[in-house]
Formats: C-alpha cells, sequence, structure tokens
C-alpha cells in the first residue's frame, strides 16, 4: 500500500515533481467527486494510465547523481502499483559525455581554416561541408 501523500525528490508532499500539480486522492468517503484528472504519477494511481516515468537530478554535496522514477501499475487488476527509482547516473554522465564531444567537433568543423568534407565511403555522397569548403567552391553556407 502507498501513502496517499509521498515525498519524493523535487518537492516537498505529494511527491515532488513525479506527482506535481496533482492534489492527493480524496479520502474514502469523503465524496471527494472522484480522482484528479490524470497525469504524473497519480494518472497510474488512479488507473488513467499503466505507466509514468521521470528522470530527475538528485545531487549530493559530494556527488552528481540522476535517478529514473517509474509508476506502474500491476497488470493482474488488483490495483497495485509499484513505484522504483533507478539509478541512471552512468547513462547521465555518458550522455553529457556524448553532447559535450559532438559540441567540440561541431565549433572545430564550423571554424577551422580548412575546408572539410564528410563523404559517404560506399556511395561518394557529400554528408556535411564546412563553412570553408564552401567558401573555397564560391558557395554561400
Amino acid at each position: 500500500m502507498i501513502s496517499p501523500n509521498p515525498t519524493l525528490p523535487g518537492g516537498e508532499g505529494r511527491g515532488g515533481a513525479l506527482f506535481s500539480g496533482m492534489s492527493p486522492p480524496p479520502p474514502r468517503g469523503a465524496g471527494g467527486g472522484g480522482p484528479p484528472p490524470g497525469g504524473g504519477g497519480w494518472g497510474v494511481i488512479h488507473g488513467q494510465a499503466e505507466e509514468f516515468t521521470l528522470e530527475y537530478p538528485c545531487h549530493s554535496p559530494t556527488e552528481l547523481r540522476w535517478f529514473r522514477a517509474r509508476v506502474t501499475r500491476f497488470r493482474d487488476g488488483s490495483g497495485n502499483i509499484v513505484i522504483a527509482h533507478e539509478l541512471i547516473t552512468g547513462q547521465k554522465l555518458a550522455e553529457n559525455k556524448l553532447k559535450m564531444s559532438e559540441l567540440k567537433f561541431r565549433a572545430i568543423f564550423d571554424n577551422a581554416p580548412l575546408g572539410i568534407a564528410i563523404v559517404e565511403m560506399n556511395t561518394g555522397n557529400i554528408v556535411l561541408v564546412n563553412p570553408t569548403f564552401c567558401n573555397l567552391l564560391g558557395y554561400t553556407g
């Protein structure tokens, strides 16, 4: 059984970003007019979605950390759910490293004083040229 008012990273009470913008379900018998509109984790809790996933940072003073929270409904019709948090720091660090590498490549490629063309080896088709290459051939980039 989950608490109707879980606290998760990203905010106090009501589950932070995982349950953001959603009111907790009304108490049984309170005549609250039904479940809140579907969205986020509450959508899964109220049967309006099968799964909700959220990636979020949760850095400590000494290290960078990222997690993936997943709210999943059991498929057995019981109404039970699982809220799982998976450490995805390695994936996020690799994504950031790749992004930085791509930015570095783009800066070098676009600003190189030499004309550079990237050509598909099998077909000979030109895939990408830098502005200097265009200028050398009299084209505008």
